[in-house]
């Protein structure tokens, strides 16, 4: 049997090329996927996805990556700082998974491409917790590596098939009742509704299939995979600034220079202080996350406690930067926080930018690293006190977790 025309490994360029096709595919479709977000989510998929995926390729376009891997786990890390909610962690999991799974290797073949491709499908699982059926992005992705690894030795058929599939996923979700993120708060008035994570799914394969037919995502549908491939249907500031006791300061504004995010916080203690643990808050608000710290530090003075907010985006808009997070966290463990540090988080999509930033911490900071279920107002009280009276890590987190009992026995009681 001939093959199609097309490439048949995927270089360094080809998954740049895949990148810039998929950032040209969900621009023309931005407003298309945030009209999907807007019936069942928060109404931002398709600007949050145009936002990450061109900040994506402005990174990938001053190159020096040596591998492939590398290239990959570089596109993720971008996504995890730039897109908002919960997209940005699920997708930048994605590609991080993918590119570790890539390693060193020059070149992604057929089976390359699906073993790299199951690692980041995976991982996608993992970080939002969830299987297919549920209406997310999972009911693209999971038909669609299936698919892919039905031709291990055709990477055009493959990614091709992929693209069908995924597309195929996308529809299915329209008959589904959501379980997971925001959507699930509609339950059974979600059916009827494309998920928006699918669609932007279907794009990202439809421009891959493109990409390796020798087609291009942004022609219209006229490039090689134009037949094989069917169109969608109709997705700095670092956010982070530190407080705590006497040396609390107000949260930076959301234009503030970009290189006032990532410079080293100001000492807060003399060098001599005792180390201690200590908090960083990641909120979707720089507003809220300021004022919990502020009230933590009213309601419990006197104590000296170390609090890092990572918190809205770097445009002032809501949302959160798993990349802000793990320099809070750096910043916090490298200081006065060094005998750990518990990470307090105001919705899911938050905890999943904490998960995905204790991925880039190194080991010795991510080991001395908890992300508390704890809830937000409550929690931070309740660590700041033990934080402050010097408790240890287990501690701290253990009275942020029962911190809302008072709460819950007043509102049995009434």
């Amino acid at each position: 049997m001939s093959r199609a025309p097309g490439i048949q490994e995927l270089g360094a360029a080809d998954l740049r090329a895949w990148l810039h096709e998929c950032s040209a595919l969900v621009s023309a479709h931005a407003e298309e996927l945030t009209a999907l977000d807007a019936a069942i989510g928060d109404a931002d998929h398709g600007a949050n996805m145009k936002r990450g995926l061109s900040a994506v390729e402005a990174v990938l376009e001053a190159g020096g990556f040596e591998t492939i891997g590398a290239l990959l786990k570089k596109a993720g890390m971008t996504l995890v700082s730039t897109v908002g909610g919960a997209s940005g962690p699920l997708y930048g999991t994605f590609f991080m998974r993918m590119g570790a799974a890539a390693g060193a290797a020059a070149a992604l073949d057929a089976q390359g491409l699906a073993q790299a491709m199951a690692a980041g499908v995976e991982g996608i699982a993992a970080r939002g917790r969830a299987t297919t059926g549920e209406k997310t992005m999972l009911d693209a992705w999971s038909p669609a590596l299936e698919a892919l690894g039905s031709h291990p030795e055709d990477l055009v058929a493959a990614t091709a098939a992929a693209a069908r599939a995924a597309e195929e996923g996308r529809q299915a979700t329209e008959a589904m009742i959501a379980t997971k993120g925001r959507a699930s708060y509609l339950a059974e008035r979600s059916v009827g509704h494309i998920d928006p994570g699918a669609a932007s799914t279907a794009l990202i394969l439809q421009a891959l299939a493109q990409v390796v037919a020798g087609g291009s995502a942004g022609d219209g549908g006229t490039g090689a995979a134009a037949e094989a491939v069917p169109a969608p249907g109709t997705g700095a500031d670092d956010g982070a600034s530190p407080t705590g006791g006497a040396q609390s300061r107000e949260g930076a504004p959301a234009d503030e220079p970009a290189a006032a995010a990532v410079a080293p916080a100001q000492e807060s203690a003399p060098s001599a202080a005792p180390s201690a643990v200590g908090i960083v808050l990641v909120s979707h608000s720089r507003a809220l996350a300021q004022a919990a710290a502020d009230l933590a530090t009213s309601l419990v003075a006197g104590l000296d406690v170390v609090v890092e907010i990572a918190a809205g985006l770097p445009d002032g808009g809501l949302g959160t930067d798993g990349s802000a997070v793990a320099a809070a966290i750096t910043r916090v463990a490298q200081g006065r926080g060094s005998a750990g540090v518990l990470v307090l988080a105001d919705l899911g999509s938050a905890i999943m930018s904490a998960e995905a930033a204790l991925e880039q911490l190194e080991e010795p900071v991510a080991a001395r690293t908890r992300i508390s279920a704890a809830p937000f107002i409550e929690g931070l009280v309740g660590a700041y006190a033990a934080a402050g009276i010097g408790r240890d890590l287990d501690a701290v987190a253990a009275e942020a977790l029962t911190a809302s009992a008072a709460k819950e026995a007043q509102v049995g009681a009434s």
